[in-house]
């Protein structure tokens, strides 16, 4: 209960405040274990469809390359080269970037059909 609250307070901020994308606005695992993709209910068949494609792209060298490469930059803008706080708000960009990517993935392989 507490949690829930708190992502509630988290994700008002973020919308609200900073015009942010939050996860929940990507996909979601609602009540009866339905996966909601950008609030529209999916079919099972279409929820497999993308549970293949999740794993498919996790193991691609292409994926490897992309998280690898945003996880250096994010580093490099907020320990080397920041000179300003907009710098470093930069870097924590290329973070969260990252977190909604790997969070978005985990609800989808985290779903399960009844």
């Amino acid at each position: 209960m507490k949690n829930r609250i708190l992502n509630r307070i988290r994700n008002w901020c973020l919308k609200g405040l900073l015009n942010a994308v939050v996860l929940e606005d990507v996909a979601t695992i609602g009540n009866g274990n339905k996966l909601f993709i950008q609030g529209q209910e999916i079919t099972p068949d279409e929820a497999q469809t993308l549970l293949a494609e999740v794993q498919f792209i996790k193991e691609t060298r292409f994926w490897k390359i992309c998280q690898d490469t945003l996880k250096e930059n994010a580093h490099k803008r907020m320990f080397r080269y920041a000179k300003s706080y907009e710098d470093m708000w930069a870097g924590k960009l290329l973070l969260y970037n990252l977190d909604i990517q790997n969070k978005l993935i985990n609800i989808i392989k985290g779903y399960k059909e009844k």
